[in-house]
């Protein structure tokens, strides 16, 4: 390295350690970032949440096909504007009058309905009027009345007429209620017309009418039909019958002998262990499901022949989920072999056993098969019941997320390269960027991003690119290199740090490059060397954290936190454990023993450039940089007068000390200049006019 480039890493260097000593922040955005780092062991021993729709539907695939008794849709509620004159028209044939057809669709009383129609269609809408006007007895005498009809004359309207005299008995009898839909879908199942799709509508009435019944097994057997057939609130009807069998003592093992069942039973376990409802206010104790309930349906399950037992991979999540590791192991191991859940569950078994290595090839396995596409998991991890990990709640890639959890244990196995890769490639690009500033060599960083990312394509076009916020399609590649290029500039390798730059940066850091070198030239005149060295500052003023920044997040504005309790590098340590903005930070090791760092990363900590404030440490370094220049000015000059006064003023609210100085060299140098002469009877800086100080 030149001696003019050691020179000005000097000068950097002692700003930075003039700076007040805060930690980094690392970058990324406009999105919080995801943050495996900050959690200690709970970022590889803890699961992840799944929403219990989510895996319904994944169980309901491997069901055999349910009974679909009419069109392939669903409809909650028939009113008078859905009555579709579809059939009208068909049962009319050739001799169908639009007039007719247009005049019943717009009836709005008995009245209006049009003569002339089959005689089906006016009973049922007769019967509809009636039914609005909540004259239910007439309505269902009518209905029953079409009913008793021969069957060739209630083609169009048997299935409306059974499932409305369901859905009349909804409240007053389930009986009669569940007996009237199990009516409609035999019509239905017998070739009479279901345009609107009642068949599978009345599913979940009748479920209902069961569940008011407290039957159960049948309710949620229906249920489960209803799903199949796409009912929208099938799901959530199968969660609530749940919850209504598990606030009653009786036996499970009639529900779990149905397999169909028993693998909706082993979804809703795998995504209720927090003991919550997915569609509840969770400080209402009413919509809580009793925690015995796992325990009562785990242990009947555990009775059984766990052979024969379906989805044993999503009870062996449920089982860890709760704790019971030695039962999730058992569960695990009984699973199909290539069940990414059970080798995920295996994987976090050994590593909570210690064994680093063996976890690390198990996870390595899982993430082979789960689809590549799936967004499957929440990334809210559970720690010592607190809600933790990435700072916002939402779904990623199963892959990606399994990914970041290899880079942790690479992480902390010291094969920092392969971490790096790990956590840049699942997206967990903060995590990347703590390896990439504080933890790798340069040399290390540099060769990596030859080999993997090389500075081939140009984003600059497509996206805006500033230090605290990305806009636009930019790659994990792509803001590596520009981490590189800053690096690279902080040790005043200004055409290296152009190479692997943003486009838009380019000029600047060959403008810095060229300005530094000017301004340490001994052999240039002084005044030459000092007007660089002031344009330096002013680059680094304005566009410091741009051109030279340490990778850095917004955590601390989300969560309202000081920035020391995030500091990923006193983390690693292990004396601080970062939980929400609501819970104070715990002094512990307790939470670290399995990722811990080695004392080979601490040691790399501790040789990387220290944390700091941003804005002070850029300020620093601009400051230092004037101070260079105004000694190689003469005195009692206004250009003089007013490096000291705009760089002093840079300081004014961060470093007293060192404002001070500048203060008291513009009196004694400048004293009888117009700045020196305000400054002298201000007691402090001036405002200069026309000098562009930034945008601090």
């Amino acid at each position: 390295m030149s001696t003019k480039s050691n020179i000005a890493r000097v000068l950097f260097a002692m700003a930075l350690m003039a700076a007040t000593s805060v930690p980094l922040m690392l970058a990324c955005g406009p999105d919080f970032p995801n943050r495996l780092l900050l959690v200690g062991d709970a970022a590889v021993l803890s699961l992840p949440n799944s929403q219990f729709i989510h895996e319904l539907n994944l169980v309901l695939q491997g069901l055999p096909k349910a009974d679909n008794p009419s069109a392939d849709h669903y409809l909650e509620y028939v009113n008078k504007e859905t009555d579709d004159e579809t059939d009208l028209r068909e049962a009319l044939g050739n001799d169908a009058d639009e007039k007719i057809i247009q005049q019943y669709a717009n009836a709005e009383s008995a009245e209006n309905i049009p003569v002339g129609i089959p005689s089906e269609f006016d009973l049922y809408m007769k019967a509809r009027f009636k039914f609005d006007a909540d004259e239910i007895e007439e309505a269902r005498t009518i209905w029953k009345n079409l009913l008793n009809f021969p069957p060739e004359l209630r083609h169009y309207r048997s299935v409306w007429a059974a499932y409305m005299l369901g859905r009349s008995y909804q409240n007053d009898s389930p009986t009669l209620a569940a007996k009237f839909m199990e009516q409609a879908r035999e019509f239905a199942r017998e070739g009479f017309s279901d345009t609107l799709g009642l068949a599978n509508t009345s599913l979940s009435w009748q479920a209902r009418a069961f569940l008011d019944q407290k039957l159960f097994k049948k309710a949620l057997g229906l249920y489960i039909q209803a799903a199949q057939m796409n009912s929208p609130t099938a799901g959530m009807s199968i969660a609530l019958t749940l919850r209504a069998i598990a606030k009653i003592d009786a036996p499970l093992d009639d529900i779990l002998n149905d397999i169909s069942m028993q693998r909706v039973v082993t979804a809703y376990l795998m995504t209720h262990t927090e003991n919550l409802n997915i569609d509840v206010n969770e400080n209402d104790e009413e919509d809580k499901t009793p925690i015995d309930f796992y325990e009562r349906l785990l242990t009947t399950l555990e009775r059984r022949n766990l052979t024969d037992i379906a989805n044993a991979d999503r009870l062996a999540w449920a089982a860890y989920k709760t704790g019971k590791f030695e039962l999730a192991a058992r569960w695990a191991s009984l699973a199909d072999a290539q069940s990414p859940i059970a080798l995920w569950i295996q994987a976090k078994i050994a590593l909570r056993g210690g064994d680093t290595e063996e976890g690390l090839k198990i996870l390595t396995q899982a993430t082979k098969f789960f689809p590549v596409h799936e967004m499957r998991f929440n990334e809210m991890y559970l720690v010592n019941n607190h809600k933790s990990t990435s700072c916002y709640e939402g779904h990623s890639k199963t892959q990606s997320i399994i990914e970041g959890e290899r880079g942790v244990v690479l992480l902390a196995r010291g094969q920092y390269v392969d971490a790096m890769d790990a956590l840049l490639r699942s997206n967990y690009l903060s995590d990347a960027a703590y390896i990439a500033e504080r933890v790798l060599t340069l040399d290390e960083l540099e060769k990596y991003v030859e080999s993997h990312w090389p500075a081939t394509v140009d984003v600059s076009n497509s996206c805006v690119i500033s230090y605290r916020r990305w806009s636009g399609q930019l790659n994990a590649g792509h803001k590596l290199n520009y981490l590189l290029s800053r690096r690279l500039a902080r040790e005043g390798r200004y055409r290296d740090a152009e190479k692997y730059s943003p486009k838009q940066f380019k000029s600047r850091y060959v403008k810095l490059g060229a300005e530094l070198e000017q301004g340490l030239n001994i052999n240039l005149a002084v005044s030459i060397r000092a007007k660089s060295l002031w344009t330096a500052a002013q680059i680094i003023f304005n566009e410091g954290p741009e051109l030279l920044g340490i990778e850095v997040n917004q955590y601390d504005a989300y969560y309202e936190a000081p920035l020391e309790e995030i500091d990923i590098s006193k983390n690693r340590y292990g004396n601080v454990y970062w939980i929400d903005k609501e819970t104070t930070i715990r002094q512990s090791n307790s939470h670290y023993g399995i990722v811990t760092a080695s004392q080979d990363e601490l040691d790399r900590i501790n040789i990387s450039l220290p944390s700091s404030d941003l804005n002070d440490y850029f300020r620093h370094y601009a400051a230092r940089l004037a101070w260079e220049a105004a000694k190689l000015m003469p005195d009692e000059d206004e250009e003089t007068a007013k490096v000291l006064c705009v760089a002093g003023s840079w300081l004014n609210e961060i470093d007293n000390v060192q404002a001070l100085r500048f203060y008291e060299t513009l009196v004694s140098r400048c004293g009888q200049t117009k700045l020196g002469a305000q400054a002298n009877q201000l007691h402090w800086f001036p405002v200069a006019e026309n000098v562009p100080v930034g945008s601090w």
